[in-house]
């Protein structure tokens, strides 16, 4: 709604499931817009982490609405096509003053999180799971990057 811009994906079908745009995602657009002055209002750029970002348009779009420092992750195999979006859309980005980084992540891979960071405000998914075998990993890494990649209480003992 508020983006006076057009945000170009390529989807890619005969790829899987993770190259295709699913209708959660814009619905998730639609709540982050709605509330994009509460976002806004904070004073400073917000990072976010997405999960499981597929095509990247989440990602894509909320760094553009919200000015937001982005960082999508999803699947090795899926990074090529996350890269080729997110550079699609360098100039929308860049003009709402946001940033999308691109970042492997497995769930549950600690290399990965680790690598991927811990300072997010705000942890966005939609349609990520397809599978009962990846509610574990996602639980894993949801903990991690809510905990701080230690529990809290271990971290004050050292």
């Amino acid at each position: 709604k508020s983006l006076n811009a057009d945000i170009v994906i390529r989807q890619l079908p005969s790829e899987g499931l993770s190259f295709q745009l699913w209708p959660a995602a814009t619905t998730l657009l639609s709540f982050l817009d709605n509330r994009r002055l509460e976002f806004r209002r904070q004073g400073r750029q917000i990072r976010i982490l997405e999960l499981g970002s597929g095509t990247g348009l989440v990602g894509i779009a909320a760094a553009a609405i919200l000015g937001a420092d982005v960082t999508v992750t999803d699947l090795p195999r899926v990074i090529g096509n996350l890269e080729f979006n997110v550079a699609a859309n360098s100039e929308v980005i860049a003009g709402s003053g946001g940033k999308v980084n691109v970042a492997e992540l497995s769930w549950g891979n600690v290399d990965h999180m680790a690598a991927v960071g811990r300072e997010y405000d705000l942890i966005l998914g939609s349609d990520v799971v397809y599978h009962a075998h990846l509610y574990e990993p996602l639980m894993e890494t949801l903990r991690y990057f809510l905990v701080g990649g230690e529990r809290k209480g271990e971290k004050e003992e050292e």
